[in-house]
């Protein structure tokens, strides 16, 4: 988690570099002048809050999600899961282990399952035979699993961050899924269904999508939001 102090040099740095005076800034964020001074000068106390983060970004012309991390929030992807689970994901970052596993059957955590390729399918998720996914589950129907490749970079996934993934057996039209592929290998990809077929496309322009026979593809469940230790 970024220190105050980190966080107000990166928003004053931003701001200067827009030529907007602080007064500005905050008229323009619906914040008070006060408030922005305190978190310029690292005296908030906290870490802004997600809402005044998005504010501030869309008048730094930053991109949402860039500021959100980098001032140790998570993506706005995760604002429909945080909303509906508020208790369920406040200080999501602590309940994690220092290895970035969550603890053994502990109420209110995400239990992470395994590590979920971001490239070519391979044979399965780590450990995959013995975990059941079914009765690994976290409260809600969520759990998390740590991502490997870098096909899913362009929609700012990265190998190595953990995906909070909610259980559920489809997804829309587009959607970032955990699919089983031919009852066996595990691969994450966005999921576009064309009739006979299921088109899996990588977020990599380097990487081809991959197209495979729609009875052979079973969707494990929905990415919600993704976790990156160590900001």
């Amino acid at each position: 988690m970024p220190n105050e102090s980190k966080i107000g040099r990166l928003i004053v740095d931003l701001r200067v570099d827009r030529g907007l005076t602080q007064r500005k800034l905050a008229e323009l964020a619906g914040t008070n002048h006060t408030y922005l001074s305190k978190i310029e000068n690292g005296r908030l106390g906290t870490v802004p809050s997600a809402r005044l983060l998005i504010a501030l970004a869309d008048v730094l012309d930053v991109d949402r999600d860039w500021l959100l991390t980098r001032c140790g929030r998570p993506p706005e992807g995760m604002a429909d899961a945080i909303e509906t689970h508020p208790d369920f994901f406040q200080g999501l970052g602590d309940r994690l282990a220092v290895d970035g596993t969550a603890s053994p059957a502990s109420p209110g955590r995400l239990r992470l399952v395994g590590d979920v390729p971001a490239g070519v399918p391979l044979e399965a998720i780590e450990s995959f035979d013995e975990f059941d996914l079914t009765e690994r589950f976290a409260p809600d129907g969520h759990f998390l699993l740590r991502v490997r490749g870098e096909s899913m970079i362009e929609d700012g996934i990265r190998d190595g961050d953990l995906a909070i993934v909610r259980s559920q057996s489809q997804c829309e039209n587009g959607g970032v899924a955990v699919v089983l592929v031919d009852g066996a290998e595990a691969t994450l990809k966005r999921v576009f269904p064309e009739g006979a077929t299921v088109t899996l496309q990588p977020a990599n322009a380097a990487m081809q999508p991959l197209v495979v026979p729609a009875e052979q593809v079973e969707v494990r469940g929905v990415v919600v939001g993704i976790v990156r230790l160590g900001l």
